[in-house]
This record gives C-alpha cells, structure tokens and sequence, in this order.
C-alpha cells in the first residue's frame, strides 16, 4: 500500500467517526458472550472500550458487523448490540496488564484522567468502593510497554499514595 493511499485510509476513518450512526453499542466479539462498547457506522464499529486479552481484538480495532435483534443496558440505557462479522483494520495499541493499589475512591478518576491525557484507555473489570486501598488488576491499552510505563509513572508521580506494579503484555 502505498504511503499516499495510508494517509488517505487514515484521514478517511479519522473524520468517519465524528459522525457515527449509533454513538454507543454493545459489540458481541465471541461465542462466549463478551462484549465491549464502540461506535457504528455503515455496517463497521469502532472498538472502544478495552477486550479482554483472549478474544485477540485491540482497543480502537476497526470491525466489520452486522447488527443483532438483541439490546444491552449500559446503566439504565438501552443500547443496540452488534456482532462482529471480520476485522477490518488492526489498531496499532495493544493490551497491557498491572497492578495498581488506589489511596482514595477518586484516584480511579486521577487515574481516567491519566490515560486520556495520552487517548488511552484502561479498565479495572468489576470496580468498587471496596477495592480502594487493596492490590487490584487492571487492562489498558498501549502502543508499548514503553509508553505503557511513562503512563503509569506519571499517575504515580501525581498521586504519591498509589502503587503501580507488575507491568506486562497481556
């Protein structure tokens, strides 16, 4: 592919998205009935919320779907589901695990500010009130284990009181 078709690929899904048909859906990416949140439009979805590790998809993975006669609820939301039909365009983020002990409630959102600062995303699955002060996994999504630590360093930085550990691929 040539570098003038790239930029035009990459220009053409950078505004695509602005103007979805359906702001949120649930996206169904296995058998097993795991889903994750996107954007649709024109028959592809936009993944963006974090799958986890085994379905083999990636944070902002451009998918091919057809949509279902199913709805989900996200909180008291109906929200369409779609089911993936192919990948279309691999994301170039992949999924990485750590450990993170939060001082406070709020440092869940100290540490949602932290990603987005660099369009990232992470997700602690179940999160609650009652995991604050306790060693807790954690996904989020990288470029690299790199980038994956600067993240981390800098809400680490911020926060004194939080803990980061065990940084590793998923």
């Amino acid at each position: 592919m040539s570098l003038a078709r790239k930029i035009q690929d990459s220009l053409k899904f950078k505004y695509f998205w602005k103007f979805p048909d359906v702001d949120t859906a649930a996206i169904l990416i296995d058998q097993d009935l795991n889903y994750v949140h996107g954007r649709v439009k024109n028959g592809y979805a936009l993944i963006e919320s974090i799958p986890h590790p085994e379905t083999g998809y990636h944070y902002k993975d451009i998918v091919k779907v057809s949509k279902t006669q199913y709805v989900r609820y996200l909180r008291e939301d109906k929200i369409p589901e779609y089911e993936i039909t192919a990948l279309y365009k691999r994301s170039p983020y992949k999924t990485f695990t750590f450990e993170v002990k939060l001082w406070e409630y709020r440092d869940y959102f100290h540490l949602q500010d932290n990603f987005n600062y660099f369009n990232h995303k992470f997700s602690i699955p179940e999160f609650k009130k009652d995991k604050v002060g306790i060693w807790t996994f954690v996904y989020c999504s990288s470029k690299d284990i790199t980038e994956a630590r600067t993240i981390l360093k800098r809400f680490t930085d911020l926060n004194k009181n939080c803990k980061v550990k065990n940084i590793a691929p998923a």
